[in-house]
């Protein structure tokens, strides 16, 4: 875990059992430092599409790990998907927790009796 808030790091590492870094995941000194090399996957989570973006194109040039990224529902990510493939930032996954909610959301208000609806039999995943 890469965060530039040593607080945030300290508290991460003891709640979770992790190793933790300080620094700025942008660069590659820091990227080699926290073990990227040797990574099966890296999730880019920080507060801004670019920065994420960036994270996983840079991971890319020293790991063949497979890197995942938080966007917004504002990102033109979704509108260019192209962006984010081989060609572009090398993004292995996408992940819209905007959109996962509101298709969980619309789901359970299609079955108004249920607490949980899950998919068996198809390929969705919420």
């Amino acid at each position: 875990m890469v965060d530039t808030d040593p607080a945030r790091v300290a508290e991460l590492q003891d709640r979770f059992d992790l190793r933790g870094l300080v620094g700025n995941a942008l660069l590659p000194s820091v990227l080699r430092e926290a073990g990227a090399a040797d990574a099966d996957l890296l999730i880019a989570v920080t507060a801004t599409d670019e920065t994420n973006l960036v994270a996983c194109k840079i991971a890319a040039v020293y790991s063949t790990c497979r890197r995942a990224l938080r966007a917004c529902a504002t990102s033109s990510c979704r509108e260019h998907p192209e962006l984010t493939g081989e060609q572009g930032f090398r993004v292995s996954h996408t992940i819209w927790p905007e959109g996962s909610v509101t298709d969980m959301v619309l789901r359970l208000i299609e079955q108004p009796e249920a607490l949980q609806v899950l998919d068996f039999a198809t390929a969705r995943h919420n």
